[in-house]
């Protein structure tokens, strides 16, 4: 069973006002107290069965739906506060579903805080843009 609750925990015990929470995994909305965003690819043949309210829609947890990997890219690149990024990779040889997240744990791989016991959550907390290169900015 995944661990759902240790990502969610340390969100909700550090979530700022302003901060936004992003996550790939439907799992998580059930535990964290606030989820903006919900990105799947819509090439992911579970796509169509998610969405809700002409595709603007998490059907399950009501997140707004981001479903180009450019649009989650560059909310990433060009965040003005800190984001809370929740990816799951998948179990088996192939660790992740989609080349974008690959890319962005690349990018983002100083900002990861945590991993689950199983290895298939993992939590960055990325800081705004114009914080990025500054010391202070602590990962919690």
């Amino acid at each position: 069973r995944m661990d759902f609750r240790s990502p969610a925990k340390i969100i909700n015990d550090n979530l700022k006002s302003g901060d936004v929470v992003i996550s790939n995994t439907a799992g998580i909305p059930y535990y964290i107290e606030q989820l903006d965003y919900f990105y799947m690819n819509y090439k992911d043949s579970r796509f169509p069965g998610i969405v809700s309210c002409n595709g603007e829609k998490d059907l399950w947890s009501n997140a707004n739906i981001i479903y180009k990997p450019e649009k989650l890219i560059d909310m990433l690149k060009n965040a003005e506060s800190t984001i809370w990024l929740v990816l799951k990779t998948e179990i088996g040889p192939i660790k992740l579903r989609w080349e974008e997240l690959i890319k962005i744990q690349k990018i983002y791989s100083r900002y990861h805080i945590f991993e689950s016991v199983d290895g298939n959550l993992h939590l960055y907390r990325i800081p705004p843009k114009g914080d990025r290169e500054n010391a202070e900015f602590s990962p919690l």
